[in-house]
């Protein structure tokens, strides 16, 4: 039975008997399926995986929700721990949030290495023989509140050029006296010098000599011929009452080679920083004032989009024209950024950019979601082609939502073609949710003529798939 709290609950499982399950050719284990009332009451359970082909020498721990008839998204956040033989809790995962529709698994491909379970860390964590995974699942969606505080400051560069340097040891110093203007009237003069003929160390002495400021940040660095920056260092200078000078080491002479010198030239680039005379600004921020703020101009581009306000691009696929705006396309896709940068097409001041592997359908759709970030009434079709142009065009979070919606479609005639999807633009979740699909009800799908199919046109991966089923099954 799984623990319920407020907001979540907890499933204890455990594996008797591990190291002889070891033994056995499956590849992977399934806890019984859970339903609790707490999260909309959809069906979950937990897998191990014990000889994943991509990292075999890990042990993977899954959540997976199952092809429940709840229609409901479930975001939340999950974390897997095993337990020891002193009832303490080792080895914690914890997962980013993430959102479950049916058919969705989400979990750790290296949760513990294998030799470090059964060798190293045997008695410890397979007490009597017996592994203990819990996994605690709650709601996601809180708010994360984030004070800043920020300090004003008032910068200022320069170069710098000490010439001739070769000449620079029988000196007893260089010096360069720094103005800061404006709001922030202060002085300093800032030498470059060594200590003794001994010492090679460059040795940065820093006087203020205007109103105090107590503290200044100098960034120094050195410029190569081709004005590069090829050494750095920060200092930083604390001033009182007591001292109005300070010194910090600079370069090692050593360093400086000739070929950073032009015309016997040492070229200096120098960034100064004192504060302001406001210091202290603090604001409190969280993510949802900034979404809000983001919302508002999304919303502001999604009118204008809707209504052909100061539009000027066209992007066409067959007879399919959407208007739209060249800012929010490149601001969205890289991808359609380079499109629309190479596009010499013009017609009445719109940029024409053409789709030729896009339906007028999907070209519409695609771009909707651009605006709106919402997809609604998509069917399995519908979602396989955005899919496939979230992945070309590199829109993620349409890849992704099509990956998640492509998951409550799993059918036997259709399984296929999404395994082969998600191979080919590299989903593992989405690979890996429609491996455990067709493991779940191979009995009967290998009866259909889409596995007949599958197994002629995609012979490498059916043998694969094949195997995996008869591991699992201990055949």
């Amino acid at each position: 039975m799984p623990k319920q709290y407020a907001s979540g609950f907890q499933i204890k499982w455990m594996i008797t008997h591990f190291s002889i399950a070891m033994q056995k050719t499956e590849i992977m284990f399934r806890s019984p399926p859970i339903v609790v009332d707490v999260l909309g009451g959809v069906k979950w359970y937990l897998s191990l995986h014990l000889r994943d082909i991509e990292v075999a020498e890990y042990i993977g721990v899954y959540l997976t929700r199952d092809d429940d008839l709840v229609g409901i998204q479930v975001p939340i956040k999950f974390t897997i721990e095993l337990q020891t033989a002193d009832m303490s809790l080792r080895e914690r995962r914890e997962s980013l949030e993430s959102v479950f529709e049916r058919n969705t698994t989400w979990g750790f491909d290296r949760c513990i290495k294998r030799s470090f379970l059964l060798e190293h860390m045997n008695s410890t964590l397979l007490p009597d023989n017996n592994l203990l995974i819990y996994c605690k699942i709650e709601r996601a969606g809180f708010t994360d509140y984030i004070p800043e505080t920020i300090m004003n400051t008032n910068k200022l560069e320069f170069i710098w050029s000490i010439r001739p340097w070769s000449k620079f040891s029988y000196l007893c110093d260089v010096y360069s006296k720094v103005n800061f203007i404006r709001e922030c009237k202060t002085s300093f003069c800032v030498f470059i010098c060594t200590k003794d003929v001994s010492d090679q160390n460059m040795i940065l002495k820093v006087t203020e000599e205007g109103p105090k400021r107590n503290f200044l940040i100098c960034r120094m660095s050195i410029l190569d011929t081709k004005g590069c920056e090829v050494l750095l260092r920060e200092t930083r200078h604390q001033f009182s009452k007591e001292s109005d000078t300070t010194f910090a080491n600079l370069f090692p002479e050593e360093k400086i080679y000739n070929s950073y010198l032009k015309d016997d030239t040492l070229t200096l680039r120098c960034n100064l920083s004192v504060a302001a005379t406001n210091i202290h600004q603090t604001k409190h921020a969280s993510p949802d004032d900034q979404s809000k703020e983001e919302k508002v101009i999304q919303e502001c581009f999604e009118h204008m989009y809707k209504h052909s306000i100061l539009c000027d691009v066209k992007a066409r696929a067959g007879s399919k024209i959407v208007i739209c705006h060249k800012y929010v396309l490149c601001k969205r896709s890289l991808v359609l950024k380079n499109k629309l940068t190479r596009s010499e097409q013009i017609s009445e001041g719109y940029v024409v950019i053409d789709f030729d592997d896009l339906d007028g359908n999907t070209l519409q759709q695609m771009i909707d979601f651009i605006y709106s970030d919402e997809l609604s009434d998509l069917d399995y079709a519908s979602s396989m082609k955005l899919f496939t142009a979230g992945h070309k065009y590199q829109i993620k979070c349409l890849e992704e939502k099509c990956s998640s919606y492509l998951r409550t479609f799993f059918s036997f005639q259709n399984i296929f073609d999404i395994l082969i999807a998600a191979q080919k633009h590299k989903d593992r979740d989405l690979k890996r949710c429609a491996i455990i699909y067709i493991n779940t009800y191979f009995s009967r799908i290998c009866l259909t003529a889409e596995w007949e199919q599958f197994r002629t046109t995609k012979k490498k991966m059916a043998v694969k798939i094949y195997k995996l089923i008869q591991r699992s099954k201990g055949i």
